[in-house]
C-alpha cells in the first residue's frame, strides 16, 4: 500500500493562510490539521469520502473553508453576548470535516 501524499502545506503555510482568516493556528495544531488532511486521502480512495482528490484543493476546499467559519463567528457571538450560551448545529458536509448551520 502506498502511503498518502503528504498536504502541499508546510505548518508555517498553512498557519500563515490561518492568520489571513483571522484563525491563530499553534504548530501543533496545523500538524494535526495535516494529518487529518492525509487520513482524508487515504480513506477517500476506499469510501470516497469526498470528490476532491488534490492535495492542494483538499487544504482550501477544506481545511481552509471548515476554519473560515471561526473567526466571523466567534466575531458575532461575543459582540452579541452570547459566546458562553451559543448553540451551533453541525449537520457535516462529509468527510468529518464541519458544516455549520448558524
Amino acid at each position: 500500500m502506498t502511503p498518502a501524499k503528504a498536504a502541499p502545506y508546510e505548518p508555517g503555510e498553512l498557519i500563515t493562510a490561518a492568520s489571513k482568516l483571522g484563525m491563530t493556528l499553534s504548530s501543533s495544531q496545523a500538524d494535526s490539521l495535516q494529518s487529518y488532511l492525509r487520513l482524508i486521502q487515504k480513506w477517500t480512495k476506499t469510501y470516497n469520502l469526498t470528490a476532491v482528490r488534490d492535495p492542494a484543493d483538499m487544504v482550501t476546499h477544506h481545511l481552509l473553508d471548515s476554519l473560515a467559519v471561526i473567526a466571523p463567528l466567534v466575531r458575532h457571538l461575543d459582540k452579541s453576548g452570547l459566546a458562553t450560551s451559543a448553540r451551533l448545529l453541525d449537520v457535516g458536509s462529509g468527510a468529518g470535516l464541519p458544516g455549520a448551520v448558524i
